[in-house]
């Protein structure tokens, strides 16, 4: 008797097929004094296989000025290269991705082979900054615009990748 209960009791608390899950928004808590200024304000990555073999590229830019990359598309050999540069270029490419588009750009509604994967997510610096996330493929039109600035950043800070 009690093991038919138990199980019943759990089946209750499974979904049926196709039924969805509606999830409840968390209050946000009360704003905090933002006593560490390191927050990421630009985290990009470049992942999957392209003709040539994987891609798997991943930068984060921090309000600090702390510029990480790492680069595991060789696996025997993963490479990676902390910098810290001046905040007046993180600002600068946080801005220039903005005025690019980057936080108006949507995900293309269609695939692409043998292309890597650009994910793009970008913030608003402080506690009660606002981001936005958006992927791509080809570097077109916008996304182009902040491809180009992205890569232009890594070439700056990270010449050897």
């Amino acid at each position: 008797m009690l093991r038919s209960s138990l199980v019943l009791l759990l089946l209750s608390a499974v979904p049926l097929a196709g039924e969805r899950i509606a999830l409840r928004p968390v209050p946000l808590a009360d704003p905090c004094e933002n006593a560490i200024v390191h927050e990421p304000l630009v985290v990009f990555e470049r992942t999957g296989g392209t003709l040539l073999g994987p891609v798997d590229l991943h930068l984060t830019v921090s309000s600090s000025g702390t510029a990480r990359i790492v680069d595991l598309s060789d696996p025997f050999v993963p490479r990676g290269a902390r910098a810290y540069v001046d905040l007046e270029a993180v600002v600068d490419l946080a801005r220039d991705l903005e005025r690019a588009g980057a936080f108006l750009m949507c995900d293309p509604s269609t695939g692409v082979t043998d292309v890597p994967l650009n994910t793009l997510t970008i913030l608003r610096p402080g506690t009660e900054g606002r981001a936005h996330t958006h992927s791509w493929w080809l570097p077109e039109g916008t996304n182009g615009a902040i491809e180009d600035r992205i890569d232009q950043f890594i070439a700056e800070v990270f010449p050897e990748f």
